[in-house]
């Protein structure tokens, strides 16, 4: 019993930092205050739940995003995005999801205020995703990643990750097809 109860409530007992993986990568996902559930399914869901792709009815999607980012600080510092999306068929998707966030020129200084040295800081990674409709009304999907930072020290060096994703979409319509209730 012990064992199940520490299953079920490690998952809230764990906390990871903020990522710029968590900004979004749409103007809908912003403005809707990042609540991508709500938006249509497209290739930018890649970004909220890859298993709502598998309802895509176009057969290629693509986006580009790019936003300056920060600029009241730094001029130099910008988030870049690229989605596409394809139908394999009538009931799966796959995609394939490029970020990159540019930090600009830091420079690293002393006590004093003296410049020691100046580093450029990058994020970014790239995503794959699958989709398949496991019924009428619900779908799977799984996204992997490789996650990049360049980070300083002595001599500039890149740092790589992975992560994983799995998702689960389903919905009921509620007497129309406008009407539906999406989880």
């Amino acid at each position: 019993m012990k064992k199940i109860l520490f299953l079920l409530l490690f998952p809230a007992c764990a906390f990871a930092q903020n990522s710029f993986l968590r900004i979004p990568v749409s103007s809908r996902g912003l403005g809707m205050g990042d609540m991508g559930i709500a938006s249509a399914t497209g290739n930018q869901q890649l970004y909220y739940n890859a298993a709502k792709t598998a309802f895509t009815q176009n057969f290629h999607q693509a986006s580009v995003s790019y936003m300056p980012w920060l600029t009241s600080i730094s001029d130099d510092t910008r988030f870049m995005s690229a989605n596409y999306l394809a139908n394999i068929s009538n009931s799966s998707a796959m995609g394939v999801a490029v970020n990159y966030t540019g930090l600009g020129n830091i420079a690293i200084r002393d006590d004093n205020g003296a410049t020691l040295s100046n580093y450029r800081g990058s994020i970014y990674n790239v995503a794959g995703s699958y989709a398949l409709q496991v019924f009428g009304k619900g779908s799977i999907g799984a996204t992997f990643r490789v996650v990049g930072q360049n980070l300083y020290s002595v001599t500039n060096k890149n740092a790589l990750g992975v992560s994983g994703d799995l998702g689960y979409y389903g919905f009921a319509e509620l007497g129309s097809v406008n009407n539906k209730l999406e989880w």
